[in-house]
């Protein structure tokens, strides 16, 4: 190919990085809870085409943060599907699970608090959330626990993000 012609060739993003992006602005409130998301949507904000789109919706959806429907597109998760204190009841026997299986496995250990992530960056305090997790999941056995304790935080960052500082302070008590 010659240098004229590569020039001209773009790639659009892969799937999983536009998804990752995606996640980031709905969890950092700039895509709000119940709002439609569309594949043309997606096109158009990532220069990328439908099959990637879809993908994308997928990857989405895998990830907790929307809910696809068919020929409507998807729609970001909002307190229709998940209430408030459902999530947060869920969180907290989720959280007494792995501290128990942490304990059954190494006796009485110290679980101390993660360095703070800035307070106005929602999808940083979910990150720094997530690493926690993943950390506990993997001192636990259980990473599947580990999972569904993150699809609970972030469920809880899009619907009730004043109630995120809750589940902050439970990994660090």
């Amino acid at each position: 190919m010659s240098d004229a012609v590569a020039e001209n060739v773009t790639h659009s993003p892969a799937p999983a990085d536009i998804a990752r992006d995606l996640e980031g602005l709905i969890v950092d409130g700039v895509l709000a809870s119940d709002q439609r998301l569309t594949e043309r949507e997606v096109t158009e904000r990532y220069h990328c085409n439908y099959s990637t789109a879809r993908e994308v919706l997928h990857f989405l959806e895998w990830f907790g943060v929307v809910r696809l429907s068919s020929r409507r597109g998807a729609r970001v998760v909002g307190t229709t599907e998940f209430q408030p204190d459902q999530v947060m009841a869920v969180w907290f026997r989720l959280y007494s699970l792995m501290l128990d299986e942490i304990r059954r496995r190494h006796g009485d250990i110290p679980i101390y608090g993660a360095a703070q992530p800035e307070p106005h960056r929602m999808f940083a305090r979910f990150a720094a959330v997530k690493a926690r997790l993943e950390m506990l999941g993997k001192i636990s056995g259980n990473r599947r626990l580990s999972e569904l304790l993150s699809l609970a935080a972030i469920q809880i960052a899009i619907v009730a993000p004043g109630r995120f500082g809750q589940i902050e302070s439970s990994l660090t008590a």
